[in-house]
């Protein structure tokens, strides 16, 4: 399956930001080797249709309501950068990319289990004294960790500091 690049132009049956042989340069740069191309193209897929489905929360506005993904959109400035009408920032690119190696690494991007990002810590010390904290899991890979960044810089706020998400 051949990828169609969305460019910013609007293209028609558009399903990825981004090439295959960027991805797997992105992830190789990581220390991923991604080898089958049917699966890479796979993975962009799905985080591109990841994207789209978050296009309600998205910082600017869709060019036309009949584009196939998200990007390109008008009004639209992130981190006090202001993006061309015809323009898909890197940031968008790298997102992608970044979902897509969730994928690989075996990360459900719909369903993210709570205990993937936090782990509970419990101390009990015999008496009246209970505590709990939450301390960060060794086994997460750093890349769930950028998805969650790109999308906060992407998503608009909900105005108490919150991005949000369907995730």
């Amino acid at each position: 399956m051949a990828l169609t690049v969305e460019d910013g132009s609007e293209v028609a049956g558009a399903d990825s930001y981004e090439t295959r042989a960027n991805f797997i340069a992105w992830a190789l740069k990581r220390g991923y080797t991604i080898a089958d191309d049917a699966v890479a193209d796979g993975y962009m897929v799905k985080a591109f249709d990841f994207i789209r489905g978050l296009e309600h929360c998205l910082l600017g506005h869709l060019m036309t309501k009949t584009q196939t993904g998200a990007y390109p959109r008008y009004s639209l400035y992130i981190n006090g950068f202001v993006y061309a009408n015809d323009e898909i920032p890197q940031v968008v690119k790298d997102w992608q990319f970044s979902l897509a190696l969730d994928i690989n690494n075996g990360i459900d991007i719909y369903n993210p289990k709570p205990s993937a990002s936090v782990a509970v810590k419990r101390v009990r010390v015999e008496g009246a004294v209970e505590k709990e904290f939450a301390v960060s899991d060794q086994s997460n890979t750093v890349y769930q960790s950028l998805s969650q960044t790109l999308q906060a810089q992407l998503c608009r706020s909900s105005g108490l500091g919150v991005s949000i998400s369907m995730g």
